[in-house]
């Protein structure tokens, strides 16, 4: 049964995540700064990607964290992209369509009130590709920099988490591009939407980010790096150097409601380097863990109590 914590339900205390085993040691320089992760349309393959400053290219990466391919992103620029989140849609009378969502979110600073997301086909076979629409949202109270996304594909938004402010924020802006807007192969729309503050994440740690004798994990451990929902839109997984931490809601709650002083689930990490890159097989039944350095640990987390699965029409985390 659920707990109630400062006014808000938690529909369970118990981590429905064994604990960790190694996946694999990823050791290929190719991802040698690894921000992102989000599956592929190939079966037990997922995408990943590098932080900003690298080439534009999804490396296709096994469960073991090995490469096996690549999609080389014509029309975009890495300027800080961060995180990635992949998804399919079903629409009417035609086949299900599979993307990949790469966001250029990252701004540590907080000099760039623009930010872009790049919406890319995951096409089977294909060795570049353009993205076919893309996403420019600004926040309506400034600057921010951010490390996490997340996608519901089934209620059509992605979510943005902001870091350097305690507690971090929940933003979301539509998935699908503005009515009229153009969306196909290349430049998308150019209608800059304003990105909706939806809440504050609390729970996570204060740390002294000023000593000089703590770890990253410590002194970074409040700082979120990535993000996943689950299946069915009612899980959020927020990744920090030091943790996971799990938000939850029920179905016919809005996030916005849902996490007012809700403490979440805290899963802690094995030792390892800056963990960046988070995210959800397509059952959403395992988690994966990996870090910004090589040679690093991919960390797996199986799920010891069945994930609820998303609807048909699309998948909400990851695609199928």
């Amino acid at each position: 049964c659920g707990v109630s914590i400062a006014g808000a339900e938690i529909l369970s205390n118990k981590s429905p995540f064994a604990a960790p085993r190694l996946a694999g040691l990823m050791t290929d320089v190719r991802l040698i700064e690894f921000s992102g992760m989000a599956p592929a349309r190939r079966k037990n393959r997922f995408w990943a990607i590098n932080d900003g400053g690298q080439d534009p290219i999804l490396w296709q990466v096994d469960e073991k964290g090995k490469i096996r391919g690549q999609l080389q992103l014509q029309n975009v620029e890495n300027i800080d992209i961060e995180d990635l989140a992949s998804f399919s849609i079903k629409p009417p009378k035609r086949k299900r369509l599979h993307y990949v969502a790469v966001p250029d979110i990252g701004d540590n600073a907080a000099l760039n009130n623009d930010h872009i997301i790049y919406i890319v086909p995951d096409v089977a076979g294909r060795k570049s590709t353009a993205p076919d629409w893309t996403i420019r949202f600004r926040y309506p109270d400034g600057a921010h920099d951010a490390e996490g996304l997340a996608v519901d594909a089934e209620r059509g938004y992605l979510y943005i988490v902001i870091k350097r402010v305690l507690p971090p924020i929940l933003y979301r802006v539509p998935l699908h591009p503005p009515s009229g807007a153009a969306s196909l192969s290349g430049a998308g729309s150019e209608e800059i939407q304003i990105a909706e503050r939806i809440a504050t994440l609390e729970g996570l740690p204060v740390n002294d980010q000023n000593s000089p004798d703590a770890s990253n994990a410590v002194r970074f451990g409040s700082q979120p790096t990535g993000a996943v929902m689950g299946c069915d839109g009612n899980e959020l997984l927020l990744l920090t150097y030091a943790s996971v931490y799990r938000y939850q809601k029920r179905n016919s709650q809005s996030w916005a409601s849902a996490l007012v002083g809700q403490m979440p689930q805290v899963l802690p990490l094995p030792p390892m380097f800056q963990a960046e890159a988070i995210t959800l097989t397509p059952d959403c039944n395992t988690l994966y863990v990996g870090g910004e350095k090589v040679p690093g640990p991919l960390w797996r987390f199986k799920r010891v109590v069945q994930a609820p699965a998303s609807k048909k029409s699309s998948h909400a985390g990851a695609a199928r």
